[in-house]
Protein backbone atom coordinates (compact mmCIF):
# COMPACT_ATOMS: atom_id res chain seq x y z
CA UNK A 1 0.00 0.00 0.00
CA UNK A 2 2.85 2.32 0.82
CA UNK A 3 4.34 2.14 -2.76
CA UNK A 4 0.95 3.14 -4.21
CA UNK A 5 0.68 6.21 -1.99
CA UNK A 6 4.26 7.23 -2.83
CA UNK A 7 3.50 6.76 -6.54
CA UNK A 8 0.40 8.96 -6.32
CA UNK A 9 2.32 11.70 -4.48
CA UNK A 10 5.13 11.61 -7.07
CA UNK A 11 2.57 11.81 -9.88
CA UNK A 12 0.88 14.84 -8.27
CA UNK A 13 4.24 16.57 -7.82
CA UNK A 14 5.10 15.89 -11.47
CA UNK A 15 1.66 17.17 -12.57
CA UNK A 16 2.06 20.43 -10.64
CA UNK A 17 5.58 21.05 -11.94
CA UNK A 18 4.72 20.26 -15.55
CA UNK A 19 1.64 22.52 -15.42
CA UNK A 20 3.72 25.37 -14.01
CA UNK A 21 6.39 24.88 -16.70
CA UNK A 22 3.80 24.78 -19.48
CA UNK A 23 1.95 27.93 -18.38
CA UNK A 24 5.14 29.94 -17.79
CA UNK A 25 7.42 28.76 -20.61
CA UNK A 26 5.53 27.01 -23.39
CA UNK A 27 2.09 28.70 -23.54
CA UNK A 28 3.42 32.28 -23.91
CA UNK A 29 5.34 31.23 -27.03
CA UNK A 30 2.20 29.85 -28.69
CA UNK A 31 -0.36 32.42 -27.54
CA UNK A 32 -3.45 32.08 -29.76
CA UNK A 33 -4.11 35.84 -29.70
CA UNK A 34 -0.72 36.52 -31.27
CA UNK A 35 -1.26 33.84 -33.93
CA UNK A 36 -4.47 35.42 -35.21
CA UNK A 37 -2.71 38.77 -35.58
CA UNK A 38 0.01 37.16 -37.67
CA UNK A 39 -2.42 35.29 -39.92
CA UNK A 40 -4.47 38.42 -40.49
CA UNK A 41 -1.34 40.24 -41.63
CA UNK A 42 -0.43 37.37 -43.94
CA UNK A 43 -3.92 37.12 -45.41
CA UNK A 44 -4.08 40.82 -46.20
CA UNK A 45 -0.60 40.86 -47.68
CA UNK A 46 -1.27 37.96 -50.09
CA UNK A 47 -4.25 39.18 -52.07
CA UNK A 48 -4.60 38.37 -55.77
CA UNK A 49 -4.57 41.27 -58.18
CA UNK A 50 -7.93 42.59 -59.42
CA UNK A 51 -7.25 40.97 -62.82
CA UNK A 52 -6.61 37.61 -61.14
CA UNK A 53 -9.75 37.95 -59.04
CA UNK A 54 -11.80 38.62 -62.16
CA UNK A 55 -10.29 35.52 -63.81
CA UNK A 56 -11.26 33.23 -60.90
CA UNK A 57 -14.62 31.70 -61.72
CA UNK A 58 -16.86 30.10 -59.18
CA UNK A 59 -18.44 26.76 -59.90
CA UNK A 60 -22.01 27.39 -61.07
CA UNK A 61 -24.66 26.14 -58.68
CA UNK A 62 -26.22 22.77 -59.34
CA UNK A 63 -29.65 22.84 -60.92
CA UNK A 64 -32.57 20.46 -60.66
CA UNK A 65 -34.89 19.69 -63.55
CA UNK A 66 -38.29 18.07 -63.10
CA UNK A 67 -40.25 15.58 -65.19
CA UNK A 68 -43.80 14.28 -65.40
CA UNK A 69 -44.63 10.69 -64.45
CA UNK A 70 -42.92 8.23 -66.81
CA UNK A 71 -41.71 11.07 -69.11
CA UNK A 72 -38.37 12.48 -70.20
CA UNK A 73 -39.63 15.94 -71.26
CA UNK A 74 -38.11 18.65 -69.08
CA UNK A 75 -40.81 20.65 -67.27
CA UNK A 76 -38.64 23.62 -66.25
CA UNK A 77 -36.07 24.34 -68.97
CA UNK A 78 -35.87 27.93 -67.71
CA UNK A 79 -33.48 26.58 -65.04
CA UNK A 80 -30.87 26.34 -67.80
CA UNK A 81 -30.90 30.11 -68.44
CA UNK A 82 -28.16 30.96 -65.96
CA UNK A 83 -26.45 27.58 -65.88
CA UNK A 84 -25.54 27.25 -69.56
CA UNK A 85 -23.53 30.49 -69.96
CA UNK A 86 -21.90 30.05 -66.55
CA UNK A 87 -21.14 26.41 -67.34
CA UNK A 88 -19.60 27.32 -70.72
CA UNK A 89 -17.40 29.97 -69.13
CA UNK A 90 -16.32 27.63 -66.35
CA UNK A 91 -15.49 24.77 -68.73
CA UNK A 92 -13.48 27.12 -70.96
CA UNK A 93 -11.49 28.31 -67.95
CA UNK A 94 -11.11 24.82 -66.42
CA UNK A 95 -11.03 22.24 -69.24
CA UNK A 96 -10.49 19.34 -66.81
CA UNK A 97 -13.85 19.95 -65.14
CA UNK A 98 -16.87 17.88 -66.11
CA UNK A 99 -20.62 18.09 -65.76
CA UNK A 100 -22.41 15.28 -63.93
CA UNK A 101 -26.03 14.71 -64.95
CA UNK A 102 -27.88 12.39 -62.56
CA UNK A 103 -31.36 11.04 -63.31
CA UNK A 104 -33.82 10.15 -60.54
CA UNK A 105 -37.33 8.69 -60.32
CA UNK A 106 -40.05 8.22 -57.74
CA UNK A 107 -40.76 4.79 -56.26
CA UNK A 108 -43.53 3.80 -58.69
CA UNK A 109 -42.40 1.01 -61.00
CA UNK A 110 -39.79 -1.71 -60.80
CA UNK A 111 -36.26 -0.94 -59.78
CA UNK A 112 -34.79 -1.89 -63.16
CA UNK A 113 -37.37 0.20 -65.03
CA UNK A 114 -36.66 3.18 -62.78
CA UNK A 115 -32.91 2.86 -63.39
CA UNK A 116 -33.58 2.95 -67.13
CA UNK A 117 -35.99 5.89 -66.81
CA UNK A 118 -33.49 7.80 -64.68
CA UNK A 119 -30.86 7.26 -67.36
CA UNK A 120 -33.20 8.46 -70.10
CA UNK A 121 -33.98 11.59 -68.05
CA UNK A 122 -30.30 12.29 -67.54
CA UNK A 123 -29.68 11.78 -71.26
CA UNK A 124 -32.50 14.21 -72.10
CA UNK A 125 -30.88 16.84 -69.89
CA UNK A 126 -27.46 16.10 -71.44
CA UNK A 127 -28.90 16.45 -74.95
CA UNK A 128 -30.38 19.82 -74.00
CA UNK A 129 -26.98 20.99 -72.73
CA UNK A 130 -25.24 19.81 -75.90
CA UNK A 131 -27.88 21.47 -78.09
CA UNK A 132 -27.12 24.73 -76.30
CA UNK A 133 -23.38 24.63 -76.88
CA UNK A 134 -21.80 22.64 -74.06
CA UNK A 135 -19.24 20.06 -75.21
CA UNK A 136 -20.49 16.48 -75.27
CA UNK A 137 -17.20 14.95 -74.12
CA UNK A 138 -17.28 16.57 -70.67
CA UNK A 139 -20.82 15.43 -69.78
CA UNK A 140 -21.27 12.31 -67.65
CA UNK A 141 -24.66 10.63 -67.33
CA UNK A 142 -25.64 8.58 -64.26
CA UNK A 143 -28.92 7.07 -63.13
CA UNK A 144 -29.84 6.64 -59.48
CA UNK A 145 -33.37 5.47 -60.24
CA UNK A 146 -35.44 5.52 -57.06
CA UNK A 147 -32.45 4.91 -54.75
CA UNK A 148 -31.80 8.54 -53.70
CA UNK A 149 -35.11 10.37 -53.25
CA UNK A 150 -34.97 14.10 -52.55
CA UNK A 151 -37.95 13.67 -50.25
CA UNK A 152 -39.88 10.65 -48.94
CA UNK A 153 -42.25 9.17 -51.52
CA UNK A 154 -45.27 9.55 -49.22
CA UNK A 155 -47.60 11.64 -51.42
CA UNK A 156 -48.15 12.49 -55.08
CA UNK A 157 -46.52 15.89 -54.53
CA UNK A 158 -43.42 14.29 -53.00
CA UNK A 159 -43.21 11.77 -55.82
CA UNK A 160 -43.34 14.64 -58.32
CA UNK A 161 -40.33 16.25 -56.61
CA UNK A 162 -38.40 12.98 -56.94
CA UNK A 163 -38.91 12.80 -60.73
CA UNK A 164 -35.86 14.89 -61.49
CA UNK A 165 -32.40 15.22 -62.93
CA UNK A 166 -29.63 17.10 -61.15
CA UNK A 167 -26.85 18.83 -63.04
CA UNK A 168 -23.67 19.92 -61.35
CA UNK A 169 -20.15 20.80 -62.38
CA UNK A 170 -17.37 18.81 -60.78
CA UNK A 171 -14.10 20.78 -60.74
Amino acid sequence: MRPIIIGILLFLAWLILSTWYYTNHIYPVFNPAEETDITEEVETSIQPSPEAQAAILEVPEAITLYFDFDKTDILNPVEFQDFIPAGKAYLEEYPDACIMVTGHTCDIGSQSYNMDLGKRRAEAARDYLVANGLPHDCLEVVSKGESEPAIANTSPENRQRNRRATIQIRP
